[in-house]
């Protein structure tokens, strides 16, 4: 629990095992969802291609209901390509798939229309498209953290994974 310019916040924090990357979120005293990833700078970005894994969450403001699974996620820190695919297992069946690009001098990734589908609170998402942001982490970029959001921001999560 945490109170900010006089907002009170209940928010879970997560992080992955072996580095100081970080992803937390939850919902303010209006029911609004906040969600914030974050960790070091990547320095040293490789070339080449690599396939990340991780956490992936996703969460509602119309319901209230939240759904928890794992993500891919495939780059080419070479040509600033890739892709992002994710599954929700717990709550409700989810999914997110779609291209990503890259920035391979800052390590900044992004997404748009990534496409939703399945159903989270009786919610049908299928059709709906998501944005996504993130940031590689660490020497090498080791580690990766971002966010995902529909256009109204009815639907957001993120993730936080490793290669």
């Amino acid at each position: 629990d945490v109170t900010i310019l006089g907002e009170n916040y209940n928010f879970v924090v997560l992080k992955v095992a072996s580095s100081p990357v970080y992803l937390t979120g939850g919902y303010d005293a209006n029911s609004q969802l906040i969600g914030v990833a974050f960790g070091p700078k990547a320095t040293n970005l490789p070339s080449g291609t690599f396939s990340y894994t991780g956490y992936h969450g996703i969460t509602t403001n119309l319901t209230s209901a939240g759904s928890d699974g794992l993500f891919t996620m495939n780059v080419n820190f070479s040509d600033g390509t890739g892709s992002y695919s994710a599954n929700t297992t717990t709550v409700g069946a989810t999914g997110l798939n779609g291209n990503i690009t890259l920035d391979n001098t800052t390590g900044e990734l992004s997404g748009t229309n990534l496409v939703l589908s399945g159903s989270l609170g009786g919610l049908n998402l299928t059709g709906k498209t998501a944005t996504l942001v993130g940031n590689f982490h660490g020497d090498g970029a080791t580690d990766v953290s971002g966010i995902f959001y529909t256009d109204k921001l009815d639907f957001a999560g993120g993730f936080l994974g490793n290669r």
